[in-house]
């Protein structure tokens, strides 16, 4: 409590040397002003009022814009809309703000805006491994504000985790709470695992003071903390010191063993529980948000929920009495048993996933206990332009009207990491002061004007055109170029944005110069060029699988190059180098040796994911890649290269060369490369040159055989539902959703049948099949691909043991026929229930 005595007094001391007029003015938004731009605070006047309801306004008096609000959060929220709307001036990630002119443009009819969202809520648990983690109060300095100009009053803060619970294991004589076997290696950070190696456990401390000095700047702004509860999950240590209690293990998330939970029946429960609020209560003052999901991915202990719930909720509200019990809507989570023994008053869920699965939609809770409406787009930081900023709008007003409406509180952004894709943010955070629908349109040509600073002409044709498209768009997959090479990989793509690039570059002769013009430029032509290897690799594959090698060679090779143009780009600005993430981790160390564990950790995140035996399995490697430069070529394209050359020297052209990734990949990590963190050359003469290289030659090179199957009328024995028909067997979509699935896994036979519409004379065939994971691997290893002859079906192709883990993608060539329609064909035998992401069908060469 000393640092926050400290904190209190600085303030008062603040307050008492300020004059009366000055001081009517809540302090801490007159210093936010100041933080914006030196001098700005004296333009305005800020009035806290005593509404009732939560809104903002905004007018000009005696030559001054007055904002007022109900709460700090409020005015903070007002002073941002004034600054994007009147000042061109929006409030965004990792670039400089523009200038604000002086005087202040004059606001000539009051503006008035008021919210039914009483929670404007921030972050996911995930932010902290894969964005914030390393951050010093200079970063933290930057975010909170970019909060309160946003009107976040709603902050999950996790950036000490682990502190509360270590002090209080310690308490009772745990003093080893390092697992010998993580030593100095990098452990899963998640809200699963409570364990810390060596180095990490010197620095708790340290993550206490920082996350104290946040807090205090955020509740000078009207934002709350939203800080990790408990649940009874326990360090495994704790186990072997306090034998007299009951434990359970925790479960698992993927292959990793979660932490064991203390037996809520068990006393100790509730004796370790108080202990914990009271480190908490005593390091952090009171809290009002308290988050914790006993379960939300994996398995859990098997255990009375309902009881647990009770109890979880009980320790809060023994330990806060104002406080509210927040909980994750995910994967099924919250589970109904714990929410029977609560109440409802003080729960508040994250419906975390509405942009894509919306829970609110089909579960009870939702009609019963006050929610949040979220969105999450971004998985582990990848790199990518995606959004739907028209159902952001159009959900909420959605959601309003329905009867869990009456229940919902508020909206949330809930990435798994930031800095990326900041139109989207900019969108829900405003959904919350904006009645009705807007028209997007205009929407998107004043982000433009907020974001460069004035009104360009190119510019809000760009940005129309990319709301079009791009962001019209679901979360598109990650770039081929961050993951592992296979001969299937599964890719989707936005054909119409070279408009918006074209447009996007004639605005540079006026914007070229303006920090969010160049960020945008750059982040857009890598999309570009990202949606240009999905295009061309698959031309790649079908060279090698064809047996054609000059094309192979000439292919791999055009594809190879674009790493390296990619790099190029990226290094022009620096929140595209991995030399800036590997820097911001270093710093964190205090002598070299921990200097070198950190930047490991930042390279481990962006590859392995951890460094344990089974983190291989997971399924997680890769999981935070992104599109920088520096990785782009020592390994992204170091991958490309080595699997070209084993596939080179393949005789089984429908088999995965056999290659130790995982330890190509973290030898990178652990080798130093000294990478630049200042970057180099012109971002707007990088894109332009790109640009005039690829623009008119951007048509993938045709291989010597057309699919003649692409999209044509298909029909199936059955199909698993409505979704997995037969047509997606036939267009082009090779992910899980574009699969064609059966209904049923029994003795029974299957097929699916492609009218050609047409006489094709054909002589090869493409399957992508779907394999399962262990114990059930040897999924559709018997089949025949058939065609249509004189009345009847004609095997060409016949595999009695093809395995879809060993043969994904199995190329197979017969003697040219003619025919107008084909069929692949799975017999009848047991556990033959049938995954097909595509069938391709390619003309005879002679054709």
């Amino acid at each position: 409590m000393k640092r926050f005595s400290f904190l209190l007094l600085i303030t008062a001391a603040f307050f008492v040397n300020l004059c009366p007029a000055e001081s009517a003015q809540p302090q801490s938004i007159v210093a936010l002003a100041e933080r914006v731009q030196l001098g700005l605070s004296k333009h305005f006047l800020f009035e806290l009022t005593t509404d009732s309801v939560e809104k903002f306004e905004i007018e000009t008096v005696d030559q001054k814009t007055v904002i007022r609000g109900g709460t700090l959060n409020s005015i903070t929220a007002g002073l941002g809309w004034y600054l994007k709307y009147y000042c061109n001036s929006g409030t965004f990630w990792t670039v400089t703000r523009n200038k604000i002119s002086i005087p202040l443009p004059e606001v000539k009819q009051k503006i008035t805006r008021q919210t039914s969202m009483p929670h404007r809520y921030y972050m996911n648990h995930c932010v902290d491994r894969y964005t914030y983690r390393f951050w010093d109060w200079a970063r933290w300095e930057q975010e909170i504000d970019w909060m309160a100009l946003n009107g976040v009053n709603i902050a999950m803060l996790f950036l000490d985790r682990q502190a509360v619970m270590h002090k209080v294991v310690e308490s009772y004589g745990v003093r080893e709470t390092v697992n010998p076997y993580y030593r100095d290696k990098i452990i899963p950070q998640t809200q699963f695992i409570y364990q810390l190696n060596e180095i990490e456990r010197l620095h708790l401390d340290r993550r206490i003071h920082l996350q104290q000095d946040i807090i205090a700047r955020m509740r000078e702004l009207g934002i709350q903390p939203a800080l990790d509860g408990y649940k009874g999950i326990v360090p495994r240590q704790l186990t072997d010191v306090m034998k007299n209690f009951r434990y359970l293990e925790g479960g698992k998330w993927l292959t990793h063993t979660k932490e064991p939970a203390i037996d809520v029946t068990d006393p100790f429960f509730e004796e370790f529980g108080r202990k914990y609020y009271q480190k908490q209560k005593e390091l952090y003052g009171e809290q009002f948000f308290i988050i914790a999901d006993p379960i939300i991915e994996g398995t859990g202990p098997q255990l009375d929920y309902g009881e647990l719930g009770l109890k979880m909720q009980k320790l809060i509200l023994e330990a806060y009495p104002n406080a509210i019990w927040v909980l994750q809507g995910w994967h099924g989570n919250p589970r109904d048993a714990l929410l029977t023994k609560t109440d409802p008053e003080r729960i508040l869920i994250l419906d975390l996933y509405c942009d894509a699965d919306p829970q609110w939609r089909k579960r009870e809770i939702f009609s019963q206990n006050p929610w949040i409406w979220c969105i999450l787009y971004n998985f582990g930081g990848n790199s990518g332009m995606f959004g739907k900023l028209d159902e952001i709008f159009e959900q909420l007003a959605e959601a309003k009207s329905q009867p869990q409406g009456q229940f919902l509180r508020g909206v949330g952004a809930l990435p798994e990491a930031i800095e990326n894709n900041p139109v989207v943010w900019n969108a829900l955070f405003e959904s919350a002061w904006t009645d009705g629908i807007p028209d997007m349109n205009l929407w998107a040509r004043d982000y433009a004007k907020s974001r460069y600073g004035k009104r360009n002409e190119h510019a809000e044709k760009a940005w129309s055109l990319l709301h079009q498209t791009i962001y019209n768009a679901p979360r598109l997959h990650s770039s081929i170029m961050h993951g592992r090479p296979k001969l299937v990989k599964n890719g989707r793509t936005i054909e119409t944005l070279f408009p918006a690039w074209d447009e996007m570059l004639l605005a540079a002769k006026e914007l070229g110069d303006n920090d969010g013009y160049q960020s945008d430029l750059v982040d857009l032509t890598r999309q570009i060029l990202s949606h240009y290897m999905w295009k061309l690799y698959p031309h790649v594959i079908a060279a090698h699988l064809h047996g054609d090698q000059e094309l192979f060679d000439s292919l791999s090779k055009r594809f190879l190059e674009l790493f390296d143009d990619m790099d190029k780009v990226l290094s022009t600005r620096k929140e595209f180098m991995v030399g800036n993430w590997i820097e911001m981790h270093r710093k964190w160390g205090q002598n070299e040796a921990q200097k070198n564990y950190y930047e490991k950790f930042a390279k481990v995140l962006l590859t392995t994911y951890d460094e344990t035996p089974l983190s291989e399995n997971t399924g997680l490697v890769d999981y935070a890649c992104r599109e920088w430069s520096g990785i782009m070529i020592d390994l992204y394209k170091a991958r490309f290269e080595k699997y070209f050359s084993e596939l080179r020297k393949s005789t089984d052209k429908n088999i995965e060369p056999q290659i130790d990734w995982w330890n190509m990949e973290h030898a990178w990590a652990v080798t130093r490369h000294n990478y630049p963190s200042v970057p180099s050359g012109s971002p707007v003469a990088a894109c332009q040159a790109i640009h005039d290289k690829y623009r008119n030659s951007f048509k993938v090179a045709e291989t010597p055989f057309s699919n003649v199957a692409f999209k044509k009328p298909a029909k199936a024995s059955s199909a698993y539902n409505e979704i997995l028909t037969a047509e997606n067997a036939v267009d082009g979509d090779l992910s899980h959703g574009g699969r064609w699935v059966t209904k049923n896994n029994v003795f029974t036979e299957h097929w699916v049948e492609i009218d050609l519409q047409g006489s094709y004379t054909i002589s090869s065939f493409r399957l992508a099949r779907h394999s399962l994971p262990l114990p059930n691997p040897q999924q559709m290893p018997m089949w025949r691909f058939q065609i249509w002859v004189d009345g009847k079906w004609v095997t060409v192709v016949s595999e009695d043991n093809c395995p879809a883990n060993k043969y994904p993608l199995y190329y197979g060539k017969f003697d040219p026929v003619t025919t107008n329609k084909v069929r692949w064909y799975v017999p009848e035998y047991e556990n033959n229930m049938v995954r097909l992401f595509e069938l391709q069908v390619f003309r005879a060469l002679s054709n």
